[in-house]
């Protein structure tokens, strides 16, 4: 296929109109169609050469062809079948890249481990996330086996604010917990609708996420994730009474167990640390 700017608003219309696609409301397809966005975009990546990165949701290749022509190894995963259909086409001269047809929410992770980790190294995660699929996939992050050294990802501002969000803030949840356990958390900046095409109706935020070295909880961490999406479950409850809906257990010990972890056992869900919850969860499961 002859070079085409990929970001240009008019030449996005033209590829759509040629290859029959438009975009599809239930999977929250918006292009983006900003080379500058791009390359800011790019610059956070830090692409070096041979690197190894899986990317969500590719779209028309807007950071997929810059990615693959700077020489690192792509495995891009779209659900979309008239898209795989373009970025193939896109992408023939190029050999760096695999393209994957399926959902991310469900997709074998060990079917792509081998490719992600063949070289022994961790690898690089760029995604731009519908609302509806962020939470699930940043779970899947810290649930699978898979070794990544940093997330780079397009999401909605409210959620990049529950992903950053501190106790007893309006945004805080499970997630917030998570990701300030699992995580160094950025966001270097903001991104405006109009940037998009078809333009959504909210901003966007660009989300970096690096792994902490030297965890805890290293040999509790399914246990840690487990405690804390359930007691979140029950989030207006009070502690004692959350995890006693989760454990099931007797009040007086539970409540033994929440002031040895130096939490109130009156408190909620939402005003506990990630701290406190790692200390929680190494009395309850050790």
């Amino acid at each position: 296929m002859e070079e085409i700017n990929i970001c240009s608003p008019r030449q996005i219309n033209k590829i759509l109109e040629d290859f029959c696609l438009h975009p599809h409301k239930k999977w929250g397809q918006n292009f983006l169609a900003d080379n500058n966005i791009v390359n800011k975009i790019l610059t956070e990546v830090d692409l070096k050469q041979n690197e190894r990165i899986i990317e969500i949701g590719p779209g028309l290749g807007a950071l997929t062809l810059p990615m693959v022509k700077k020489s690192a190894f792509v495995l891009a995963i779209e659900i979309d079948s008239g898209l795989v259909c373009f970025l193939k086409r896109l992408m023939e001269a190029y050999e760096n890249i695999c393209i994957l047809e399926d959902d991310i929410r469900k997709v074998d992770t060990s079917s792509i481990k081998h490719f992600l980790e063949e070289e022994g190294k961790p690898v690089k995660i760029v995604a731009n996330l519908p609302y509806y699929i962020t939470s699930p996939f940043v779970y899947r992050l810290f649930e699978e086996e898979i070794c990544w050294e940093k997330a780079v990802l397009m999401m909605q501002k409210e959620m990049a604010f529950k992903l950053q969000a501190s106790p007893g803030s309006y945004y805080y949840n499970s997630l917030s917990v998570l990701c300030s356990y699992f995580t160094h958390i950025r966001t270097p900046f903001n991104v405006s609708s109009s940037v998009f095409y078809p333009a959504p109706q909210v901003d966007s935020t660009l989300v970096v996420m690096e792994p902490k070295e030297n965890r805890e909880l290293i040999n509790l961490e399914k246990e840690y994730i487990k405690l804390v999406s359930e007691v979140f479950r029950y989030r207006r409850k009070t502690m004692v009474n959350s995890l006693s809906y989760y454990l099931n257990w007797d009040r007086s010990l539970i409540k033994k167990f929440l002031l040895e972890a130096e939490i109130d056992p009156q408190q909620r869900p939402d005003s506990i640390s990630y701290e406190k919850f790692a200390n929680l969860c190494r009395l309850i499961y050790n």
